[in-house]
């Protein structure tokens, strides 16, 4: 086959030249390597998390600017906000306090968040199964930028009622 400098490059979902370090809000969907189901199980509509599950749902707790989440078998839904404020820079930080060097990460783009939330949550997995360079998460992600009020309470929401949902969910597919 000769080559194709077309075939090296994958095409973005993102928008083009849209700045994501801008304030607003952001609707993120995450999903495991192979959607397979890592994190637990729905059991009577409600999340029964496993131990992975838990480190997922911990860093989420500790991501600033993100309050509305939900870990589900084999993805996460959360809404990401990046407030209008000039000291963003220093209120706005991931404190690594898993490991000795205390790393702290500005997360001033979306890209930028979720590329150290997937990092850290794949290092904290793969520790705890004993194991090194084992994908927990797909390469990308899904984002939506939440243009409404009325949107924003839409998708949180949906996020509230997916574990109810799950039987209708198109991620519902047991790996």
């Amino acid at each position: 086959m000769p080559y194709n400098p077309n075939l090296l490059h994958r095409r973005s979902i993102r928008l083009k030249d849209y700045d994501y370090s801008l304030p607003g809000a952001y609707f993120i969907t995450l999903v495991t390597w192979q959607r397979s189901w890592l994190f637990g199980i729905i059991t009577n509509g409600e999340m029964q998390l496993n131990p992975f599950g838990h480190i997922v749902a911990d860093r989420l707790n500790r991501l600033p600017n993100v309050n509305t989440w939900i870990v589900m078998p084999n993805h996460v839904h959360l809404i990401y906000m990046i407030e209008p404020s000039d000291d963003q820079l220093s209120d706005n930080k991931i404190d690594h306090d898993d490991h000795p060097e205390k790393v702290v990460t500005p997360t001033l783009s979306l890209p930028a968040m979720i590329q150290n939330y997937k990092s850290v949550t794949t290092r904290l997995i793969n520790n705890q199964r004993r194991i090194t360079g084992t994908a927990v998460w797909q390469r990308n992600y899904y984002e939506h930028i939440i243009r409404s009020f009325k949107e924003l309470m839409r998708i949180s929401d949906y996020i509230a009622n997916n574990p109810r949902d799950w039987a209708e969910d198109p991620e519902n597919i047991k790996v």
